[in-house]
């Protein structure tokens, strides 16, 4: 075990004086209160057996004495990597994707070198959402599927199950429809476990109801439309309500029901004062080729 000064000594100091003891509690057995005055200042080394009576008569082990300055390290190197995080947010909210990109690449690469694996899951989620306003698909593609694939992603359902919604969203916008009703099923799947409130329950059923009908596989499309309008009710965000909506009443549609426009002017109801002015301007263009 190696004892770096003078970060050992201030580890001691700092020990002996939460507990209320003088440098002369600590001496014994050849350690005199000088030496210990001397280890606390980092002006002498210990050997390794003085630096276990110093530890014994502290109460806690050698190595608790000797690892806090990794933790330390490690402390500093994690608050960098938030710092990093704060940033690219702050990016993001002032429209800056280009710089956010920039500070989410190196969020991802050093949190993997320091083993970071949360930070670096969080930043990559993030990472996707700026390569999708970027235009950049197969960069988002690539940090999707990485995401997909990540341990932390497989051992939580609604993780799993965001990644795939996207997955299958930006497949299906890209026009590859056979992986966009694979990743959406797999989104499907996972989300069978979720709570019955949870937004991404709905999300998933219509992003596959969606990639159903953009692919021409409507007698699924069918049954999973009216599966979907049952879920409706326990959504709580309106814009969501409305997309669910949307997706069933493109079902119904083809299904031959009569329905479908007195579904989509419910949707063009719950939308209201929403922000998104490209998804309304998609609504309405949906309810006038279907009029």
């Amino acid at each position: 075990m190696t004892i770096e000064q003078p970060a050992f000594g201030k580890r001691v100091r700092e020990s002996r004086r939460l507990q209320g003891l003088s440098q002369g509690d600590l001496a014994g057995e050849g350690v005199s209160s000088s030496y210990v005055s001397l280890v606390e200042s980092g002006h002498r080394i210990p050997s390794l057996k003085a630096a276990k009576v110093i530890a014994g008569r502290l109460g806690v082990t050698l190595e608790e004495l000797c690892e806090p300055e990794a933790r330390d390290r490690q402390r500093t190197h994690r608050l960098q990597l938030v710092g990093l995080l704060v940033a690219a947010r702050s990016s993001q909210l002032a429209g800056d994707w280009a710089a956010a990109r920039s500070q989410l690449d190196a969020v991802v690469r050093q949190a993997g070198d320091g083993g970071f694996d949360e930070v670096r899951w969080e930043a990559r989620w993030e990472l996707a959402t700026v390569l999708d306003r970027l235009g950049a698909d197969a960069e988002r593609e690539a940090t999707l599927l990485e995401l997909l694939n990540d341990p932390i992603t497989d051992a939580a359902q609604l993780m799993r199950t965001r990644a795939a919604i996207e997955l299958a969203d930006l497949y299906r916008r890209t026009g590859r429809l056979s992986e966009a009703v694979t990743f959406a099923e797999e989104a499907s799947g996972a989300a069978v476990g979720l709570d019955a409130g949870r937004p991404e329950r709905v999300q998933a059923q219509v992003v596959l109801l969606t990639a159903y009908v953009e692919s021409g596989e409507w007698h699924r499309a069918k049954s999973l439309g009216d599966a979907l309008l049952d879920e409706v009710p326990t959504v709580a965000a309106e814009p969501l309500r409305a997309c669910a909506l949307w997706a069933a009443a493109g079902a119904r549609h083809l299904g031959g029901g009569s329905e479908a426009l007195g579904l989509l002017a419910e949707a063009d109801g719950l939308l209201g004062g929403a922000d998104d002015v490209r998804l309304r301007i998609r609504l309405d263009r949906a309810r006038a080729l279907l009029a």
